[in-house]
Parts: structure tokens; C-alpha cells; sequence
């Protein structure tokens, strides 16, 4: 099975874990670059993934192994091994916004403690240490950048177990914890 993606000026095919790229005038090569590791997990049946940042899997592990990556739930895993665009595009976002949030933390937050919930696209949910925030489904770090501000200017840390809400335009309702 092989499986094709069309990016701006580069034709890549992917097979196995091994990329032929086609580049624009048709010069033919093996682009090693962009063979990525793992970044995330994908919550499966009986295992996770392991999927790079392309949203490619890479491999599984037991889910008796206690996970060491960002975990996200609600993506479908058959899909995701079929490369289905809305799973492989769900695992990018995931990606990124597991990227995102371990980066700008302050170092509060561990990769393993964090979970994404992508249940419903339209609300992408994240739980860390005890935090839940609502993202909806865009515009992620304008949305954490709120977040980030509002911490600066209240004692509200992500570790603290309040519940973040940052659905709505320009707005971080903040709810503490019960």
C-alpha cells in the first residue's frame, strides 16, 4: 500500500518509513530529513501509537508501558493507520498544540502529564496536572497567549487544578477548582 501526499512544490510518497521525495522538476531522491521520530501517542484499542509530527505512525507500544509522550484521545486510530485525512490532520493539531503547550510551560509540565482530547473537533479539550482547558477547535496560540497573560497577571497556575475556558473571543473564564 503507498500512500500520496501532494505538498507545495514537493511530491511525497510514502512507504513504510522510508520517504521518496519528488521534487518540483522532477529530480528523484530519498529525503532522510524528514524521517521524524515519534512525538505524540495515539490512544488505540489495545496499544498506542507512536506518531511523528506528519501525523504518520511510527510504531506501538503496550498499554501497560507507561507513557513518556503527550497522549491524545478521541482520534480514530483505523484511520490514522489508513492516513484518513481528518485522523492524520487531528494528530498534526495534536502535535502542534501538545508543542505548544509543553514549550511556553515554564517547565511545570512533563510530556506524559499531558492528555488532548479530540472526542469533539469542534472543542479540543487539554488535561494537565489536574487542569482541564477548553481550546475549541482553532486559533491555539492566541488562545494560550490569553492564557499565559492571565497567569501573569493573576496567581492562576496551570497546575492548580482550575478549569480554563477559552472558547469565546478575547475571554479567559477561569473556574477554581471544587
Amino acid at each position: 500500500m503507498m500512500n500520496v501526499r501532494i505538498w507545495t512544490g514537493l511530491l511525497l510518497v510514502v512507504l513504510g518509513t522510508t520517504y521518496f521525495s519528488l521534487l518540483t522538476g522532477w529530480s528523484a531522491g530519498i529525503d532522510r530529513e524528514s524521517v521524524s521520530q515519534p512525538s505524540v501517542l495515539v490512544k488505540a484499542s489495545r496499544a498506542w501509537f507512536l506518531v511523528d509530527g506528519q501525523g504518520i505512525v511510527r510504531g506501538a507500544i503496550s498499554h501497560d508501558r507507561p507513557p513518556m509522550l503527550p497522549q491524545l484521545h478521541g482520534i480514530d486510530s483505523r484511520a490514522l493507520l489508513r492516513q484518513e485525512f481528518s485522523a492524520v490532520d487531528a494528530a498534526r493539531t495534536g502535535n502542534e498544540l501538545a508543542k505548544l503547550l509543553l514549550e511556553s510551560d515554564d517547565r511545570q509540565l512533563r510530556a506524559r502529564d499531558l492528555q488532548l482530547d479530540f472526542s469533539d473537533p469542534e472543542n479540543i479539550v487539554a488535561a494537565l496536572n489536574g487542569t482541564t482547558i477548553y481550546f475549541g477547535s482553532d486559533g491555539f496560540r492566541e488562545k494560550w497567549d490569553r492564557v499565559i497573560q492571565v497567569r501573569a497577571a493573576r496567581s492562576v497556575s496551570v497546575s492548580a487544578g482550575h478549569a480554563l475556558d477559552l472558547r469565546f473571543p478575547n475571554t479567559v473564564i477561569v473556574r477554581e477548582p471544587q
